[in-house]
């Protein structure tokens, strides 16, 4: 046999055999977490029949488990008077049998097969007991002695048990860390503003813990500034520079723990704002020393405070010496806005007074230290203002048509004052686009009051063109009422026909001459006064005898005037009109075509029988000469034939038209009686 690597015989080795069991005994105790390998090599019987060899291996487990990391801490302090008490519990050798697990709490035993609340955690290899849910329950400032012991579990002997035991103090949490004074998002109007924080703990501050940062700056209790009062629990803080205004105290990372260890819940942050400016009055309207054209204008202006913001209870202003508030009738606040209307209160003023309007009063709203105050009051005037320029458009006047070319298109209008005008109020603007005097396209006269604008770019035919005089003040400041706004349109295209009858290019028959032919303009419409037919260089104008015109369709007949057409004759047609233009030449409209007279057409004389005749065939065929007196080609898709007063266009009355010999058959589809 041979065992952790030395051979033995029965003889010589440490051997007993009986009743079939072979028993070693080793000469010296093996050690904790040996390997011991054994091999039985031979054991042959009475007949010398060999043993099959074996070999088998176990361990050695001497070790108890390992009981370590503990919570609360070894003289700690507990989160609460009910904690959690755990530990780590680790076996190497032949592993930790669970069940064991006993807690013991103040000389009282806690097996977690038979306890409530004592459970074991595999994954992090920890023993909990949880006081609440066990009943447990210590008083602020007691001793509390903590045991876990477990045994591990081997398959031969005894298992080893370990024990480890510690105390911690019963405590209630961390310290309590809160902001006494000021309150988070204050805002001050100190510029040594500092704060006060309690940090307290019935057991104890540990001093040293306190931390924390103003904006960005790590501070502790040793900081200059920083003062502690341990009796009292209250942190306190002062600049060591005074802050100036618009700064933002951002005080963060404030905690602390006790002196068992306990940190306090979270984390304190707040922010203070520092405001050490008065509140600012501006956006006069109307504006300081300029006018309104109203006789009871509405007056706003604005009360503003970046910092802490307008009290507004704290706004006073005068309007010609009489006092107001926001609570007064007629004043309206929103948005840091002021709008008092005069009106309401009875205020008239003439065209040229002075309104004097003043901010008397106005603070802001810090809560710490004195808010502040308007230095000194606000004021500023204005003038009423009735009598602004007169304005009107000259040309083109406001729906007007323009058919002017690139040399002739202009738009002035008249700006008239007593006082002159001040050129530089002039602000013109044409299809969305602005201009001032100093540009090239507009030019300002004096003498006259006309304004006048050329364009850089001619205007489009079919375009609608607004005009906008926004703004031009006389030389004492007067403005317009409003702006003077209107439209004008363009129109460079003549009338144009939309159909002609007869059809240009069909040839006539010898008639009276009739004509028919529409006539429209897209633009600015068809004057029908300039409506003119020329026949054959003979004008006949509209409103003369056969020229008539309805529903844009003008028609000439030639029975009224006695103009007919004969054979072989050649007629020119022309028409002319124009449209509707208000401002420069209409766009006329000329245009010209012809037709050719033919014969009377075809002439049809009978062959066979002639009118009158006598005819003993019973079923015969009618035949006719049809024939074109100036040799045109006859359509032989056009005869109509009545026979006894039944017309047949087609086959078999027609029965064949022999187009060589102009003859016509016709089958009259009954015997001859």
């Amino acid at each position: 046999m041979r065992v952790a690597g030395v051979t033995y015989t029965y003889t010589s080795g440490p051997m007993v055999y009986a009743d079939t069991i072979l028993t070693f005994v080793p000469a010296t105790p093996w050690e904790d977490g040996d390997t011991i390998v054994v091999h039985l090599l031979r054991a042959p019987d009475s007949l010398g029949n060999p043993l099959v060899p074996m070999v088998y291996e176990f361990y050695i487990d001497q070790t108890p488990p390992d009981i370590y990391d503990f919570f609360p801490p070894d003289g700690g302090g507990s989160p609460g008077l009910s904690p959690l008490i755990s530990a780590k519990i680790y076996d190497s050798g032949s592993g930790l049998d669970t069940s064991s697990i006993i807690a013991t709490i103040n000389g009282v035993d806690f097996p977690i097969e038979t306890t409530t609340g004592l459970f074991w955690d595999e994954s992090e290899t920890t023993a909990t007991l949880d006081c609440s849910a066990a009943g447990l329950s210590f008083s602020l400032g007691d001793t509390v002695d903590v045991c876990f012991s477990a045994h591990d579990n081997p398959d031969w002997c005894d298992p080893n048990v370990g024990t480890e035991c510690w105390s911690f103090i019963a405590d209630e949490g961390g310290p309590l860390v809160a902001l006494i004074s000021p309150d988070s998002n204050s805002c001050s109007a100190c510029s040594s503003q500092g704060f006060t924080v309690r940090i307290s703990d019935v057991i104890g501050v540990d001093i040293s813990s306190i931390k924390f940062r103003v904006n960005g700056v790590p501070y502790n209790v040793d900081s200059i500034g920083v003062i502690y009062d341990g009796m009292f629990g209250r942190l306190d803080y002062l600049p060591t520079e005074p802050w100036e205004d618009g700064d933002i105290i951002h005080v963060d990372s404030l905690a602390a723990r006790d002196i068992h260890g306990n940190w306090s819940d979270g984390f304190l942050e707040f922010y203070i704002f520092i405001d050490l400016a008065p509140p600012i009055v501006f956006g006069f309207d109307p504006p300081i020393a300029g006018f309104s054209s109203s006789s009871s204008p509405e007056i706003s202006f604005v009360i503003a405070d970046s910092g802490c913001g307008v009290n507004p209870s704290s706004i006073r202003f005068t309007v010609e010496g009489n006092l107001f508030t926001l609570a007064s009738a007629g004043v309206e606040y929103g948005g840091d806005t002021i709008t008092f209307d005069s009106g309401f209160h009875g205020m008239v003023f003439d065209d040229g007074d002075t309104v004097n309007v003043c901010v008397t009063n106005a603070v802001d709203m810090a809560a710490l230290c004195t808010p502040n105050a308007l230095p000194d009051s606000v004021c500023w005037f204005f003038v009423v203002s009735s009598s602004g320029p007169e304005v009107a458009p000259v040309t083109p006047m406001s729906g007007q048509w323009v058919s002017c070319d690139s040399a002739e298109q202009v738009v002035t209008i008249s700006i008239q004052d007593p006082d002159g005008i001040d050129e530089s109020t002039i602000e013109f603007i044409i299809d969305s686009v602005s201009y001032s005097t100093g540009a090239s396209e507009l030019s300002f006269d004096h003498a006259t009051g006309i304004l006048d604008y050329r364009p850089s770019t001619p205007w489009e035919d079919g375009e609608t063109y607004e005009v906008i005089l926004y703004s031009a003040g006389d030389s004492m400041g007067h403005g317009l009422a409003a702006p003077l706004t209107y439209y004008f349109y363009t129109d460079f295209l003549p009338p144009e026909t939309t159909f002609v009858l007869p059809e240009v290019g069909i040839a006539l028959r010898p008639a009276p001459i009739w004509v028919m032919a529409g006539i429209i303009d897209v633009g600015a419409g068809l004057d029908e006064t300039t409506l003119g037919i020329s026949i054959n260089g003979v004008w006949h104008n509209y409103g003369d005898p056969g020229v008539s015109w309805f529903d844009d369709t003008l028609v000439y007949d030639g029975v009224f005037t006695g103009d007919t057409l004969f054979a072989a004759d050649t007629l020119e047609i022309c028409l002319r009109g124009a449209d509707a233009i208000d401002v420069c030449d209409s766009n006329w409209m000329n245009t010209c075509w012809e037709y050719i007279a033919t014969s009377n057409g075809p002439v049809a004389t009978p062959v066979f029988p002639l009118n009158g005749t006598a005819v003993s065939c019973l079923d015969s065929l009618v035949v006719m000469h049809v024939a074109d007196t100036d040799s045109h080609r006859i359509n032989y898709t056009s005869f109509l034939v009545e026979v006894n007063g039944v017309i047949s266009s087609g086959w078999p009355t027609i029965h064949l038209y022999d187009d060589a010999e102009s003859l016509l058959y016709i089958n009259p589809g009954t015997r001859f009686p």
